[in-house]
């Protein structure tokens, strides 16, 4: 670690401004980043060994930082990297507002290296401006989280008014297709059978196609994608990052491959009473995607929010594979037809 703190400006030789085994009330963290002329905390270091699960030690650091008002938090195993404002009056599962993952495609790993150097260079951090790069991704990724967790309420809102506009795009449309125009009534009832059906299968809400791209990628049928437009989870991801996925018209946004297949996870368990049931029979040639302990896993594995262990261990296209998957042993046939997946 001290030589990556070494490339990022700060000198490891003083302990005034780098301080290892720093110690906190109830315990001591790995690293400390200090100002040594001003005598403040500004970040503090866990390190893990790589591969170790990540998320079992967040509270911890956490809360370390937030009793000695340290604002700047990083959790790593060398080669992933969660970033957080540990001070933010939030749930402490919310502090996260990066995360970082090298690799060996050297375009990945440099894009980390400038991300990394954003939020943890000696002149970033003592000079503020990766204090105030932080708030503005938190700001960015909370004001996410509250849109996300807002449109399904919105839509049902939507679906249930008789006057509103939806009720006309709908009765034009539908005049368009059968040469009819059908009563708003009609259209009323309609939308409000399939709310009362399908509450989770809501239209995808395409976002803007970004106009220019820095990359293109190949899909299976020959398609030329520009890279941040939303692929369909039969392309090829490999040396790719994702930025988010879509799932019945709503937006999540996420850092790892890792994370698109336990958000997705979540998200159906969230509107599936029985995804557990199923979850624990997917099963592959030797051993099960899902198990209730940890110990069936040869590797760390991630937990669920309903305490579900699963293996990360996969590269992108597994993973991709492996929620596809699940969302079509949840949902059946056509249960990916609402699934995309951005990327860098």
């Amino acid at each position: 670690m001290l030589p990556v703190l070494d490339a990022l400006g700060w000198d490891c030789w003083n302990a005034q401004e780098v301080t290892p085994q720093f110690a906190l009330r109830g315990g001591q963290v790995d690293y400390c980043l200090r100002d040594a002329d001003s005598n403040r905390n500004l970040a503090l270091i866990e390190v893990k060994r790589t591969g170790t699960e990540l998320a079992g030690h967040q509270e911890q650091l956490l809360r370390y930082g937030f009793d000695e008002g340290v604002p700047l938090a990083a959790l790593t195993d060398g080669r992933i990297w969660w970033l957080y404002l540990a001070t933010e009056n939030v749930r402490w599962e919310q502090r996260r507002f990066f995360s970082i993952e090298f690799s060996r495609d050297e375009q990945v790993a440099a894009r980390a290296a400038t991300d990394l150097e954003r939020f943890l260079s000696r002149q970033a951090v003592v000079g503020g401006g990766a204090l105030e790069a932080a708030k503005s991704e938190f700001a960015n990724r909370e004001r996410e989280r509250l849109v996300t967790a807002a449109l399904p309420t919105a839509w049902k809102q939507v679906l249930s008014d008789p006057d509103g506009l939806l009720i006309d795009l709908v009765a034009d449309a539908v005049r368009e297709e059968a040469g009819h125009r059908p009563s708003r009534e009609a259209v009323h009832q309609f939308l409000l059978g399939n709310l009362r059906q399908e509450p989770s299968r809501t239209p995808v809400l395409e976002p803007h196609r970004q106009r220019r791209a820095q990359r293109t990628f190949l899909l299976p049928n020959e398609q030329l994608v520009e890279a941040g437009q939303q692929l369909p989870p039969t392309a090829d991801f490999k040396d790719t990052r994702p930025v988010a996925f879509w799932l019945d018209g709503v937006r999540h946004r996420v850092d790892l491959w890792r994370e698109v297949l336990t958000e997705v996870c979540d998200e159906l368990d969230r509107t599936n009473t029985n995804f557990t049931e199923i979850a624990l029979r997917l099963k592959g040639r030797s051993r099960h995607y899902f198990s209730r302990s940890r110990h069936d896993f040869k590797e760390e594995p991630a937990q669920l929010a309903n305490g579900l262990f699963t293996d990360i261990t996969l590269n992108a296209n597994s993973t991709v594979r492996r929620t596809v998957s699940v969302l079509e042993a949840v949902r059946g046939r056509g249960g990916t037809d609402s699934f995309r997946i951005e990327i860098r």
